[in-house]
């Protein structure tokens, strides 16, 4: 009885689903004989002892039990995959007699497990019933119906037919059409050119009208092009005054330039424009020569032609929003505590190793001047990081009322800096501030200097950060957007990269941003947040299922919510970086001083490290069987963030990812007491930077 059950016990490494995957033939012939080991084991039991009816009188069966039931589990896992069609009579004979003999040689919690297997896969339980398992779907070529061949002799007229109506055309490849292109465009360049100097001598050679004649000349001829772009760029800065001449008085705007006859509708409409654009500069102007800058400016005329937009001031005017007191500052000297390049006050005086500060700044003076403050550089994304936008068509009729009431009564009844709704209809859109927002920018840009990295067009980055920012304390002219200016030319998801001067700083900057793949070249950098949707029509146009913040009527805690999050994990790099700078080198017997890493990316990874330390993981249902473990994303982000990955469990797993319940992983894991749980716990770990809590999480039984 002993050998028999040794010989039953010595089947456990073989009956794994590793196995079936290698060779099913050999491990259903060794479950066939364990079988019928264990049935000859139960005799001989029998024969001892007569009141021994079955596994639930006999711990050593029970044993054996398992040991078969482990088997078949595989076997059920492996009639799940995509080669369990195939497993045919093989498998057939043990699942039979395994049926046949469960009531011996199975306990009622095994037998209970076993006629699970049998409800839930239909080739696990066509075994059972002398079927075939569920056949391969029959993949059927398509063959496209027979075409009548036209004769040869029709075939040769109708090629001379179109070689005399066509000349053939050479093919080309994509360069030489790029090339043939180019060249096309530098021949009509060339004409035009020529065109335009053609025009120019006939008019030097002819005499000069009168002056009034030849303004009014010139723009009826202007006016008179074809899909003519009218553009006004407005300037409100005190040089545009001065350009008026002496006799004007200081603080009278300039008056509006002489108005050709309009005779034609188009210059009728263009004439009106022009005359309400001055009106609302004449009123801007007044506006800040009594109170200052208006949060929002006036959008362009409705009768306004089609190419006509609203444009920035030029250098040299008046910004586009008053300079704060802190950016009118002196650069404060080594540990000083004054504000640097538009942003808030820095914080308490920080006491530096001026030798480690200037190793750190590598010869560079704006890497020294921001260490001297006490301050690092942190790179912000706007949309679905900080806010959240969708264009008045986007929203729908429904939407835009509701919408518009709310935004409308936030107006009415809260503050400016405590309102998060916007309706601003100068670029036709709403806008959602993500919440805690303004408390996240205040507290982050007395250690950070801040800048704005986004992928929408200028004037949409400037409307957004006078909601942000209006009085120009935390950005200043410190944002950068690399998106077209017409929506049709936007690219999705496009990639972002470090630059106007922030290439160089890359070892003291930090990057909060809602995507992991625009920052492909300064992942190691990035801080990534959980995405800010509040809007129906951004979820979907992220092709994401489910209902939107809006739709469920909620929005994120603003004292607890995601940016609070990020704002803790900043302040923790913030500190390692400083806590390095101030620490003094080490020397060598050389003599050659070694300072401490202070560079941000050793800091974040530091930081990633210790979230899931300690944290041992092992996949299951997760992972494709054909695709290397160690390559898959959530195994790359787990070790990223500190945890141990595995193939085989054991002792020493804490946790199994499972994408389904009923594994064998998962079945071994529940009974050694470790916590099974969903992907979803492991990204949400590493968007909180701490461990989330299991519970949450439970892959259901």
């Amino acid at each position: 009885m002993e050998d028999l059950a040794a010989g039953v016990k010595a089947l456990t490494r073989t009956l794994t689903l590793q196995e079936c995957l290698k060779d099913l033939s050999r491990v259903c012939a060794e479950l066939r004989s364990g079988i019928r080991k264990a049935t000859a084991y139960f005799e001989l039991l029998q024969k001892r002892d007569e009141s021994v009816a079955g596994a639930e009188d006999s711990a050593a069966l029970a044993e054996l039990g398992a040991v078969l039931l482990g088997g078949l589990r595989a076997l059920h896992v492996y009639s799940n995959t995509g080669q369990g069609r195939s497993m045919g009579s093989a498998a057939r004979e043990p699942v039979q007699a395994a049926w046949q003999a469960r009531e011996r040689l199975l306990t009622a919690a095994q037998r209970k497990q076993l006629e699970g297997f049998v409800s839930s896969s239909k080739n696990f339980a066509a075994l059972l019933e002398d079927k075939e398992p569920s056949p391969q779907p029959v993949r059927r070529d398509y063959v496209p119906a027979p075409r009548p061949q036209p004769q040869p002799k029709e075939k040769k007229q109708k090629r001379a037919a179109v070689a005399e109506e066509e000349p053939v055309q050479p093919q080309l490849s994509k360069r030489q059409q790029k090339r043939l292109q180019a060249q096309q465009r530098a021949e009509a360049e060339a004409a035009a050119r020529a065109q335009r100097a053609a025009e120019v001598a006939a008019q030097q050679a002819a005499p000069p009208p009168p002056p009034g004649q030849q303004q009014r000349g010139a723009d009826e001829a202007e006016a008179g092009q074809p899909n003519k772009r009218y553009k006004l760029t407005i300037r409100l800065g005190s040089g545009s005054l001065a350009a008026l001449g002496e006799s004007a008085p200081a603080d009278a705007p300039p008056p509006a330039p002489p108005l050709p006859p309009a005779p034609a509708a188009e210059d009728r409409q263009l004439a009106a424009a022009l005359d309400e654009h001055w009106r609302w500069h004449e009123e801007q102007q007044t506006a800040q020569q009594q109170g200052g800058w208006s949060e929002q400016p006036a959008p362009p005329p409705d009768d306004a032609p089609g190419g006509w937009q609203q444009l920035a001031p030029v250098a040299g005017d008046l910004p586009s929003r008053p300079a704060s007191a802190a950016s009118a500052q002196p650069p404060m000297a080594l540990g000083g505590a004054a504000a640097a390049n538009g942003s808030a006050a820095a914080p308490a005086q920080v006491e530096l190793n001026p030798a480690a500060v200037d190793h750190a700044a590598g010869g560079l003076p704006a890497i020294r001047e921001l260490l001297g403050q006490g301050k690092l550089c942190l790179v912000l994304d706007l949309d679905h990081t900080l806010l959240n936008s969708a264009t008045f068509t986007e929203v729908g009729p429904v939407l835009d009322e509701l919408l518009s009431s709310r935004a409308a009564a936030e107006a009415n009844n809260l503050p400016q800096d405590k309102r998060l709704l916007f309706r601003m209809d100068g670029i036709r859109m709403y806008t959602k501030l993500r919440p805690g927002v303004r408390e996240f920018l205040t507290q982050a840009s007395r250690y950070f200097q801040l800048w704005i990295h986004t992928n929408g067009n200028r004037a949409y980055a400037d409307s957004v950060c006078r909601l942000l920012d209006p009085d120009g304390a935390f950005f200043g002219d410190r944002i950068i957007a690399q998106g077209a200016d017409r929506l049709d030319q936007m690219v999705p998801d496009q990639a972002k990269r470090l630059m106007q001067g922030l290439a160089e700083r890359e070892a003291i900057t930090v990057i909060v941003d809602d995507s992991h793949s625009v920052w492909a070249q300064h992942s190691h950098n990035l801080v990534a947040v959980e995405r800010y949707i509040y809007f129906p029509s951004s979820r979907a146009a992220l092709g994401l299922r489910g209902p939107s913040l809006l739709d469920i009527q909620r929005d994120e805690d603003d004292e607890q919510g995601m940016l609070m999050v990020t704002l803790q994990v900043l302040m923790r790099v913030h500190g390692a970086v400083m806590a390095a700078l101030r620490a003094p080198p080490t020397p060598l017997p050389s003599g050659e001083l070694v300072y401490q890493n202070w560079d941000v990316r050793h800091a974040l990874a530091r930081e990633r490290q210790q979230v899931l330390a300690g944290v041992r993981l092992v996949f299951t249902r997760v992972i494709p069987l054909e695709q290397e473990p160690s390559s898959h994303p959530l195994w790359r982000l787990a070790e990223s963030f500190g945890a141990t990955c595995s193939n085989h469990l054991d002792a020493a797993t804490t946790h199994v990812i499972a994408g389904a319940s009923g594994t064998e992983k998962v079945l071994t894991a529940r009974q050694m007491g470790k916590s099974v749980v969903t992907p979803a716990w492991l990204e949400c770990s590493c968007i909180l930077w701490k461990r989330a809590n299991e519970e949450r999480f439970l892959v259901p039984l």
